[in-house]
């Protein structure tokens, strides 16, 4: 993957509108992407997962990996022998939703890949 896969993603998903939403119900912060109209929600999930697994690796440095969820769909994005941390891509309704599985060890991450998904550009 690299970075023309926004294009593939942004077919799917409205990446201008996504945003970081406070979501104490549910565990924190997440972020929130609305889904484009007739798009099946597993490709959808799978492409986000699929660009999830690549930014980190690039503002990381380490290997991202996705897993399809055996019990629910979606899809964790972690880095592989690492299941305390990591990123959960799940859908509800219309909107993609990416959440903290346990702990993330940068707390940024989450506003840095929204800012990615709008400009293109990640640091």
């Amino acid at each position: 993957m690299n970075a023309s896969s926004l294009d593939l993603l942004r077919q799917y998903v409205d990446t201008d509108s996504a945003q970081v939403v406070d979501a104490r119900a549910t565990g924190g912060e997440v972020i929130s992407i609305p889904m484009r109209q007739r798009v099946l929600p597993i490709q959808v999930l799978g492409a986000v997962a699929d660009n999830l697994s690549w930014f980190l690796e690039q503002v990381t440095g380490r290997g991202y990996q996705k897993a399809e969820e055996v019990y629910d769909a979606g899809f964790t994005v972690r880095e592989p022998g690492h299941q305390a941390y990591g990123m959960k891509v799940t859908a509800e309704g219309s909107v993609v939703i990416v959440a903290r599985v346990s702990l993330l060890e940068d707390d940024t991450i989450f506003q840095r890949y929204v800012d990615y998904l709008r400009t293109g550009v990640y640091l």
